[in-house]
């Protein structure tokens, strides 16, 4: 980092922590957002822990969270922007470090809304690119308050298929996949760019068949275009779909190792059976941060460099 950028984190880290007080500049300093290392798309944030969803493909029981009820973050909005800037590999400024809501948790479970809509209103002062990925449903109201907080904010709501049943095994106690439809149609009638979330693809669990009505819908109810994402598997998790009476057998047999380790497994050919059917209709990613850099704005992310002929 430059010294005038060094000099700017000075004076905000002396603001916040006027704001904060004593107390909260304690909490910020020891918190684990003051020293976390960004991963390859961006630096996580976590508004709680642990998640009442339930995913059969999830894999934060192997991180040592639970399914259950989540218990929100100690840390206020403003403590939480102070924690970041505390952090020496955080970069404040839009073309700083990527933040990411969202990436062990859902951030739009009741008990975590305010707050987290809250940690959306105060990051936004930093400028920096800023994302969330979701299953809930996001009412119309909420939606615009999260888009006067950050205009730029990019949402990625997960949906894997629309059959009811089989999102229903998969996701036991996640909104309908009609509810979250209709986050995107609420996202994008704010001004806001709706990804749909196509995370993790599940061979042999979801059909071609299925992702291509999935995304006339999405792209039906407004979303602005589509994340495509593999799927990480542990032991664990191959037990528990088979348990749920899934036929884990493709997946399997795309696996090069199973074991208590998440591990991907290879999809890319079904990623680009589906670009190749949709990317002269919708805008298509691999990575998420580029959804992030889109609706930030940008002409490039740190992957790869686009254009918004679909925006």
């Amino acid at each position: 980092m430059d010294k005038l950028a060094d000099k700017q984190r000075e004076v905000l880290i002396k603001e916040y922590e006027v704001m904060v007080g004593k107390e909260g500049t304690r909490r910020a300093r020891i918190d684990h957002h003051s020293r976390r290392r960004p991963i390859q798309c961006g630096l996580t944030i976590h508004p709680g822990n642990d998640c009442a969803y339930s995913c059969v493909y999830c894999y934060i029981l192997d991180m040592g969270f639970k399914f259950q009820r989540p218990k929100p973050c100690k840390l206020s909005p403003e403590e939480l922007v102070l924690a970041l800037l505390y952090n020496p590999n955080f970069i404040p400024g839009r073309d700083g470090t990527y933040i990411a809501i969202g990436s062990i948790i859902e951030p739009f479970q009741p008990e975590l809304r305010s707050l987290t809509m809250g940690y959306i209103k105060e990051l936004a002062k930093l400028g920096n690119p800023i994302q969330f990925s979701s299953k809930s449903h996001i009412t119309s109201s909420d939606a615009k308050v999260i888009s006067s907080s950050c205009n730029w904010i990019s949402p990625l709501i997960t949906i894997l298929t629309l059959e009811e049943s089989k999102s229903h095994l998969l996701e036991p106690f996640a909104p309908a996949p009609g509810k979250r439809l209709d986050t995107i149609s609420h996202l994008a009638q704010t001004g806001l760019k709706p990804f749909l979330f196509l995370r993790p693809i599940l061979p042999g669990v979801v059909t071609t068949e299925e992702h291509e009505n999935l995304i006339k819908e999405a792209i039906n109810h407004g979303a602005k275009g589509v994340v495509l994402g593999n799927f990480r598997v542990t032991k664990r998790i191959i037990e528990v779909m088979k348990k749920t009476k899934l036929d884990v057998s493709e997946i399997v047999k795309r696996s090069k190792l199973i074991d208590d380790k998440q591990r991907p497994i290879s999809v890319s050919d079904l990623e680009t059976e589906i670009e190749n059917q949709f990317s002269s209709k919708i805008t298509m990613f691999r990575r998420s941060c580029c959804a992030s850099a889109y609706s930030a704005g940008l002409k490039q992310c740190i992957h790869e460099t686009f254009h918004a002929e679909h925006s």
